[in-house]
C-alpha cells in the first residue's frame, strides 16, 4: 500500500531556512482543509493521511461518485500501518506537520 500526504508547509519550512520552524496558522488550516487532496491522484487501493477524520464523509461522498479506491488514515491508526514501505508526498522534507518518514 502506499500513502500518500498532502503537506504544503514543508514548502515554508524549506523556503524558511532555519532549525526550528512553526508554519503559519493559515498554512496549518490549508495543509488541514485539503488534507484528502490526494484522492485526486492516489493509485486504487492507497491510503491518504490526514490528522482526524473529519472529512471522512467528504470522502464517502468521493467514492460514492468517482469509485474512488482510497481510504482515510489518520495519524492514530498509523502504528496499525507500520508495514508500509512506500510514501508519496506532495512536497517532501523532514520540517513538516508529519515528522520523521514512513516506510
Amino acid at each position: 500500500m502506499k500513502l500518500y500526504v498532502f503537506n504544503p508547509d514543508a514548502d515554508m519550512a524549506l523556503g524558511n531556512n532555519e532549525e526550528n520552524y512553526m508554519a503559519p496558522a493559515t498554512i496549518r488550516r490549508m495543509a488541514e482543509d485539503l488534507a484528502l487532496l490526494p484522492i485526486w491522484y492516489a493509485q486504487p487501493g492507497s491510503g491518504v493521511l490526514a490528522s482526524s477524520a473529519y472529512n471522512a464523509d467528504y470522502l464517502k461522498q468521493m467514492q460514492q461518485l468517482f469509485r474512488l479506491d482510497v481510504h482515510l488514515v489518520t495519524e492514530p491508526e498509523l502504528p496499525d500501518y507500520a508495514d508500509v514501505r512506500d510514501v508519496e508526498r506532495r512536497c517532501s522534507g523532514k520540517k513538516s506537520s508529519y515528522a520523521g518518514c514512513f516506510g
